[in-house]
């Protein structure tokens, strides 16, 4: 069916948006093309926008409702339109994804079958800026054998790796509502990481395989962003076990510590990969905290060396190698 805004609706939609002017349009306009018996409603969060934004928005008129706040991050902007909600579903969407037309009767129906759900997730399409599927990795869980890990309960499959892709989030409003929903300390990264997992503390994930959002990935990454991302994923784990240390002694202090130095580890490697050591040594410092080993302080100590040094050092290794041959 095309949109229609009832009293009350049974979904609620929150799209956030920063300056979102051009992908914005693409989006709703998926949003209000769902295709689904029931009624829904559009919210879409200005936050702070500099650009464009609110003139397009203009332009839909009383199809969607538009909510405006000075910049304060993500979470404080899905906050908004949660609170603002009417449904019982919140459907969570980012201004630069593209939802398909059949989403909100997928999930709204995954939810329904499972009374202890709190939360129902699906696959997606990686595309690029015009919306083209990355030809080497055109889904983000391709491997179908892992697909069961993603629903039921979750919280020590999900501590371990965020399986979650937050533009195709769909949650009962009574849920959030009853847990805070997103937590604005985490102004950047890591505040969705931090909702799923204090989510699956509190009931089962359901989980759509077939993809049901297209969502756009944006390569070239500095390493400055790369840091606060993994970041914000440590802090929502570490921030998760102080406030919940039942969920530790339920899966093991040791084990928790080893994700936690193994996580850790895993950042510092690709920041040092990135060109960026002294960040690589600061996440190589929290992995050794965590969990100390051999392997993380050697890792450490070569981020100390002169990179004039590593290569150096390379050199020989290659001409010991070929001399042993």
């Amino acid at each position: 069916m095309t949109f229609r805004m009832t009293n009350p609706p049974l979904v609620s939609i929150v799209i956030a948006t920063y300056n979102g002017e051009r992908h914005l349009e693409a989006t709703v306009e998926a949003a209000l093309a769902q295709d689904c018996s029931f009624p829904y409603e559009c919210i879409v969060v200005d936050n702070g926008s500099t650009d464009r934004t609110f003139d397009l928005l203009a332009r839909f008129g009383t199809r969607i409702r538009v909510l405006t706040e000075a910049t304060r991050g993500a979470a404080a902007a899905r906050n908004r339109g949660i609170s603002a909600s009417r449904g019982q579903y919140v459907c969570l969407n980012d201004h630069d994804d593209v939802p398909t037309s059949d989403r909100l009767t997928k999930q709204v129906l995954e939810l329904q079958r499972d009374p202890h759900a709190v939360l129902c997730h699906g696959n997606a399409w990686r595309v690029n800026e015009e919306l083209c599927p990355d030809p080497e990795r055109p889904v983000f869980h391709s491997n179908v054998e892992e697909f069961p890990l993603f629903q039921g309960e979750v919280v020590r499959r999900l501590f371990e790796a965020n399986f979650v892709v937050c533009p195709t989030v769909m949650a009962p409003r009574s849920v959030l509502m009853r847990c805070g929903a997103f937590d604005p300390r985490f102004l950047q990264y890591g505040e969705d990481y931090h909702l799923w997992l204090r989510l699956a503390r509190l009931g089962t994930f359901r989980f759509i395989s077939e993809p049901i959002c297209a969502y756009r990935y944006h390569e070239g990454q500095a390493s400055r962003a790369r840091e606060r991302m993994a970041e914000g994923c440590l802090r929502a784990r570490e921030s998760f076990l102080a406030a919940n240390p039942d969920v530790r002694f339920r899966l093991g202090a040791r084990w928790t510590n080893f994700v936690l130095a193994q996580r850790a580890f895993e950042y510092g490697y690709e920041l040092n990969s990135l060109g960026d050591p002294n960040a690589a040594r600061r996440f190589y410092a929290r992995s050794f905290r965590a969990r100390p080993s051999l392997r993380t302080a050697l890792a450490f100590a070569k981020t100390t060396v002169p990179k004039r040094v590593v290569k150096r050092l390379r050199m020989l290794q290659g001409t010991s190698n070929s001399a042993r041959l």
